[in-house]
């Protein structure tokens, strides 16, 4: 219903990155009670940033990873900043967020426009943040990248604070892929999951499990990826209790 009275331009059955019953939300006024077990970073997408695009907006997209390796999505901003605006919020979020671990920002982009004037305001500021360069893969698309959210999208593995100002851009961006006229937010949703290689991030993989063995180490699980027909999610061990 959602879609087809969305600007009278219905869905088709075969679009979508996910169903509008696989997104799943919750109330923001949680996410200081599990604040604690976050791990937190925040991707940014500069396409504003780049004359040469046309219509793409900056979005920032913070998210906390639990104990199970599932993605909270807990602010998404997204308009279109001054490059001083853009500087501001790198700040504003870190400083609402305390054990905010890192920004990821695609490099290209990033050194082309905002790195000299930020590096200048930290070191007025005396504050400095832990922006992590992602070189822009060569080795898949970017549609390909964002494809593979959707086993989390299945599986229930995302969810999004209630509260997020631009609800409605981001459930479109998921029913209209990747026929939709902007994916800025999949973009940056795309790149938590990921680290600078290109392999899944070490935020996706739940805690170690309790091993039984008695005298030995336990040693490291490891998140292998989803199973391409289930879907189901796949590790180097059992969860051994």
């Amino acid at each position: 219903l959602f879609a087809s009275q969305y600007e009278l331009n219905p869905i088709t059955g075969v679009d979508g990155l996910a169903s509008v019953e696989q997104i799943k939300f919750f109330p923001a006024r949680l996410i200081q009670e599990l604040m604690p077990r976050y791990r937190i970073h925040t991707t940014v997408d500069l396409s504003n940033m780049d004359p040469s695009t046309d219509g793409d907006a900056t979005v920032f997209s913070t998210c906390g990873f639990d104990g199970d390796g599932r993605c909270d999505v807990l602010s998404i901003i997204k308009g279109r900043f001054t490059l001083d605006e853009v500087v501001q919020w790198f700040f504003r979020i870190d400083q609402v967020y305390p054990n905010h671990i890192s920004f990821k920002v695609q490099k290209d982009h990033f050194a082309r426009t905002l790195w000299p004037i930020l590096q200048r305001e930290q070191a007025k500021r005396g504050r400095w943040l832990n922006i992590a360069l992602t070189p822009i893969s060569t080795r898949i698309s970017k549609q390909q990248r964002i494809r593979g959210l959707q086993a989390w999208f299945m599986q229930g593995l995302i969810r999004f604070a209630d509260n997020i100002s631009c609800k409605k851009d981001l459930i479109n961006e998921i029913l209209r892929f990747p026929k939709g006229a902007h994916d800025d937010i999949l973009d940056t949703l795309a790149d938590q999951m990921h680290n600078r290689d290109g392999g899944p991030s070490v935020d996706t993989y739940p805690d170690a499990p309790k091993f039984s063995y008695i005298g030995m180490e336990p040693p490291q699980n490891k998140f292998m990826g989803f199973d391409p027909i289930s879907r189901e999610a796949q590790w180097l061990y059992d969860q051994i209790e």
